[in-house]
């Protein structure tokens, strides 16, 4: 072995190693000795044994002639000078014999000298290495306790999640229906046993498309596989729909079904919540046959009230033309009161009429450019040059039931115009843009309303005028709110005796067919 051997093997060893010829000489050492010898290993290889050690010569011979000739370690005590402790510093040493290498031709001796401060030192060390070992055993058992805590709380809170969940999917009013991406069926809650007439056990594993007729099944397919290559949604997370369901017999029945998409890691499903809307349809078809009917009963009704109102109207015409001058001036006029009596019946007629369509007839949803629609109004209703309207800001196009806003307008302009104390009537119309509605506002320079009025202005046949003094049925304002009740807007009065009115009411920016 080579001192630079030597080295790589004994440098990081916690004892002092010495290399030793066999006539005692120190060849190579490592850091450690300086805790024996109180010098640094370069110092130490310029001595002998004999000069490092205080005990006498010959036991110092004896012991290097017994570890030459072992190849094994031969223990012993030496006393080493220290250049800090006078009566130097006694270690348990061993040594052995290394055959001769190429490097060398003599044969060598290793040395392991080991003080009991050495001794305690490492079992210290060890000590602390084991205390700090145990702590953190002790850590990771704590942890791995709490961990395997809180695997069984959340285990057991999935479980009962889990338990949940199957309760509110089996007792769910509403069939819930769940398919892979292959749209093969996966869940079929009672529900959807109940409208299917199938058996969970009988389904699940099926393709959703047994659930349908032939062209929706095909259609259905087409989508999905569609939907997985690009990614654009027809109905999924688009909200209900109306489909056709088909039950284990092949019967045919309606339903409302709401798609969603759902993820469990890379695995891709989709949840289908159905309703049986065979009665609503049922309902549905038998309010439009009894509107109808209705329609028609108020059409007939209204055509046979009129008929004997036109009569007496033109009878009244016909007994002043005979009578000519036979009539006095009192006569006459009750013969004209009579004729404007038979109009406004003829006008109440025809505001009922009106009032019972709204809400069963549907009106066709169009783009309204409402500054023509005023213009068109202003034009029926005829006013005097004593009327003056004005349209204070340039109003929207709106995507609306034309009709439905076109009566507000007309029976609030109308009123405006009726009900004027003024010799020159001004009516300012305007808009104000909200969120997703628009304010139109209808103000008048008339007598005002008192605001113990506002709100039984709205009712039916209700006038704050007597009807000789000013001819009205009663029912604008009433028809007014039903139509502005029924697309959800507001309507109010701001008003007070000789400040005139003002009529606002809010409307949907754009409406759906659905809508109307």
């Amino acid at each position: 072995m080579t001192p630079e051997q030597f080295h790589d093997i004994y440098y990081a060893l916690p004892e002092a190693m010495l290399l030793v010829s066999l006539d005692g000489k120190v060849l190579a050492t490592n850091p450690a000795v300086s805790n024996v010898l109180a010098l640094k290993p370069a110092q130490v290889i310029h001595y002998t044994l004999n000069e490092l050690v205080l005990d006498d010569a010959d036991k110092v011979s004896q012991y290097v002639r017994s570890c030459g000739k072992s190849r094994n370690f031969v223990a012993g005590t030496l006393t080493w000078r220290n250049t800090e402790k006078k009566e130097g510093i006694k270690c348990h040493c061993s040594g052995a014999l290394l055959a001769s290498t190429r490097s060398t031709s003599q044969p060598l001796l290793v040395l392991r000298c080991t003080n009991s401060g050495t001794i305690k030192k490492s079992f210290s060390v060890l000590d602390k290495e084991l205390d700090a070992l145990r702590r953190k055993h002790r850590q990771v058992m704590t942890r791995a306790a709490r961990l395997e805590q809180y695997v069984e709380e959340r285990t057991e809170a999935l479980s009962k999640s889990e338990t949940f969940l199957r309760a509110v999917l089996q007792t769910a009013a509403d069939a819930i229906i769940s398919i892979d991406q292959q749209g093969v069926i996966q869940s079929f809650n009672a529900a959807a046993e109940n409208i299917f007439h199938y058996q969970a056990s009988e389904i699940v594993g099926q393709n959703i498309a047994k659930l349908m007729p032939e062209g929706i099944a095909q259609g259905h397919d087409n989508h999905l596989r569609h939907y997985q290559k690009t990614g654009k949604k027809k109905i999924i997370d688009g909200g209900a729909i109306s489909v056709s369901g088909k039950r284990k017999d092949d019967s045919l029945f309606p339903l409302e079904v709401a798609i969603s998409e759902l993820w469990q890691g890379e695995q891709r499903f989709y949840i289908g919540i159905l309703r049986d809307v065979t009665k609503k349809k049922q309902a549905m078809d038998e309010l439009t046959r009894a509107n109808k009917e209705l329609d028609q009963f108020a059409h007939i009704t209204s055509h046979d009230l009129k008929a004997p109102l036109r009569a007496i109207a033109n009878l009244s015409e016909w007994i002043q033309e005979d009578s000519g001058d036979e009539l006095n001036e009192d006569s006459r006029n009750n013969l004209v009161l009579l004729r404007q009596r038979v109009k406004r019946m003829e006008d109440l007629i025809d505001g009922i009429l009106q009032y019972s369509r709204v809400g069963r007839i549907r009106a066709d949803i169009q783009q309204v450019n409402i500054n023509t629609l005023l213009e068109d109004i202003i034009d029926s209703q005829a006013p005097g040059d004593d009327v003056k309207i004005n349209i204070k800001n340039t109003l929207p196009n709106i995507l609306t039931p034309k009709v439905k806003l076109s009566q507000v307008f007309a029976n609030l302009i109308s009123n405006a115009i009726k009900y004027s104390d003024k010799a020159h009537t001004i009516i300012d119309i305007s808009s104000i843009e909200q969120n997703d509605f628009y304010e139109f506002r209808v103000t008048d320079n008339g007598p005002g309303i008192a605001p113990q009025h506002h709100e039984s202005a709205f009712q039916m046949f209700h006038t704050l005028h007597s009807r000789d003094d000013v001819d009205s049925t009663g029912v604008g304002l009433t028809l007014v709110k039903k139509i502005v009740d029924e697309i959800n807007g507001t309507v109010r009065i701001k008003s007070d005796i000789g400040q005139g009115a003002t009529f606002s009411f809010t409307w949907p920016k754009d409406m759906q067919p659905n809508d109307s």
